[in-house]
């Protein structure tokens, strides 16, 4: 772990150097040592319409790039979960658990709703508590997500921590992950019912593609753990989350110590990548996990706040997407963005006459040929099953 960092001042443009430990445990904005101005402008301030690409983990994004490469997937799994498995899971969450709302669990919704103000997410998924000692959350759903969080959880966790946590889930709904995430979840239960119906053959063919889903799925929690860390500001409040999934409880907290953590965490990357075996077996032992090894989250923590874009943001520095306004439309002459030099009303009329779908229009328009809706499944379905045999 590097021991500072060096931040050059915006006001009086002098170089002040930060120790490791004053960024991984200050909950207050560093000062410039000689004009005593924040060396972060919007240290304090609500995240304004950030672009989510800016923050997922590289890893994740070269996953989730692969997934997309399965002809079909995206058209295939949004139809399929939205008209039945989303519908199903949102009357079962609605019958079973307790609906968070200003009238009910009103100090949680608040710690929600500020968790989005300073992510800059707009509309919120559902949330819902439930019963279970085991402390967990999750985010599931397509086009009406849900997000849970256990009482063992809120029982665990100090307000802060709770906060976090609602942050790392409203991250996986700004960074688009909760399609595959649900999608992930379905097949590991239609692998043991396929399982159970013909011996453990029928799950065979469904292994390549859960896997790669399981594989993206533990990559997209480094960038849900981004999130928590730009809601909060705090990244001791996040690696103290982490700290207690891994083995925390109320009665041995008070002897928990947090610097042995980190050096835990700094020890494991030295013991995973010096050694080809110890690689392939924690490659092996994670293989059918959702969640990466909690320490190795803390370790990507840190290596964020000290190395990566983390203090930029902090700054202000990342992009938005607030379209810009191009001059005009080169087909009708209404205005458009600059990314978009067709308007999309002209750009809907020429995929009508030429009938080719246009790419980045729609998530949900995406991959889908011609054809009935029935049609289009069952051509996609076949597609991705070439393309997995031909893969594995």
């Amino acid at each position: 772990m590097i021991e500072f960092v060096e931040r050059k001042c915006s006001a009086c443009q002098t170089l002040n150097r930060l120790t490791a430990e004053q960024l991984l445990q200050s909950a207050r904005p560093p000062r410039c040592g000689r004009c005593k101005e924040g060396l972060f402008r919007a240290f304090e301030k609500p995240l304004y319409k950030i672009d989510p690409n800016h923050y997922i983990h590289p890893l994740d994004r070269k996953l989730l790039d692969a997934i997309h490469r399965v002809p079909g997937v995206r058209s295939v799994l949004r139809r399929a979960m939205a008209e039945s498995v989303e519908k199903a899971w949102r009357l079962f969450h609605h019958a079973n658990f307790v609906l968070v709302t200003n009238r009910q669990v009103a100090s949680l919704r608040r710690q929600y709703e500020a968790a989005g103000a300073m992510l800059g997410v707009d509309s919120l998924p559902t949330l819902y508590v439930y019963q279970d000692p085991v402390p967990q959350a999750y985010t599931y759903g397509v086009e009406q997500p849900i997000i849970a969080v256990s009482s063992g959880l809120l029982e665990l966790m100090d307000e802060r921590e709770q906060f976090a946590i609602l942050a790392h889930e409203l991250g996986h709904w700004q960074c688009n992950h909760v399609l595959y995430k649900t999608a992930a979840r379905l097949l590991g239960q239609i692998t043991g019912i396929a399982a159970g119906m013909t011996l453990g053959l029928g799950a065979l063919a469904l292994i390549p593609i859960r896997l790669a889903l399981l594989r993206w799925d533990r990559a997209s929690e480094l960038t849900a753990d981004r999130a928590a860390l730009l809601a909060t500001r705090e990244p001791e409040v996040v690696l103290r989350a982490l700290m207690k999934i891994a083995g925390g409880s109320n009665k041995i907290y008070r002897e928990m110590d947090f610097h042995a953590f980190l050096s835990q965490a700094e020890e494991f990357g030295q013991m995973r990548e010096g050694d080809v075996l110890a690689k392939f077996i924690v490659g092996w032992d994670v293989l059918f996990r959702s969640h990466p090894y909690p320490i190795w989250r803390a370790q990507e923590i840190v290596q964020w706040v000290l190395e990566g874009d983390y203090l930029n943001i902090l700054d202000g520095e990342y992009p938005t997407t607030s379209p810009v306004l191009a001059e005009r439309c080169t087909e009708c002459g209404r205005p458009t963005v600059v990314t978009e030099p067709i308007c999309r009303a002209c750009l809907a009329k020429e995929e009508e006459r030429t009938g080719e779908d246009a790419a980045g229009t729609s998530d949900k328009a995406s991959d889908e040929p011609p054809g009935s809706a029935s049609e289009r499944v069952s051509r996609a379905l076949d597609d991705a099953w070439q393309w997995i045999r031909g893969q594995f």
